[in-house]
């Protein structure tokens, strides 16, 4: 007797593991979908560091808003970043970068409150120090440079 194809129990098998396959590659791929565009929010805040820099070195305190170092982007930014902007400490010890990621981005977050920054304070000497700050963000999602 010749066989002509593959039993019931074969191909319930087969589904079975490529089902388990599924289950468990789904959530990481997503989550690295969702560090790429953290990656892409990070390159663009990286990218504004030097006018942070230039104005600390010109003026000797931090900036407070977007307007001191000539921050002027149009929201939303792409589909990823709904906002850029500049916050300042009212006595100007620090100031962050920050982006506003748009509503779904990350999910599980159903508002748009979601947002990571990188945060400069002067350092005793005369130079900036750097580090991640994050808001309403599972540090999982973030770049490398930040977790």
């Amino acid at each position: 007797m010749q066989n002509r194809g593959f039993t019931l129990i074969e191909i319930l098998v087969t589904v079975a593991i490529l089902a388990i396959l599924a289950a468990v590659a789904l959530p990481s791929y997503q989550n690295y979908v969702i560090r790429s565009k953290m990656v892409e929010a990070y390159m663009l805040m990286d990218s504004l560091r030097p006018e942070v820099e230039e104005y600390f070195e010109v003026n000797g305190v931090m900036p407070f808003d977007d307007a001191e170092i000539g921050l002027d982007i149009e929201s939303p930014i792409d589909e990823v970043i709904s906002a850029v902007s500049l916050l300042g400490h009212h006595q100007r010890i620090h100031s962050t970068l920050y982006v506003m990621l748009r509503q779904g981005v990350v999910d599980g977050l159903s508002h748009s409150d979601a947002a990571f920054g990188i945060r400069a304070t002067p350092h005793p000497e005369g130079h900036l120090s750097w580090e991640c700050v994050r808001y309403e963000l599972d540090a999982k999602y973030l770049p490398a440079d930040c977790r």
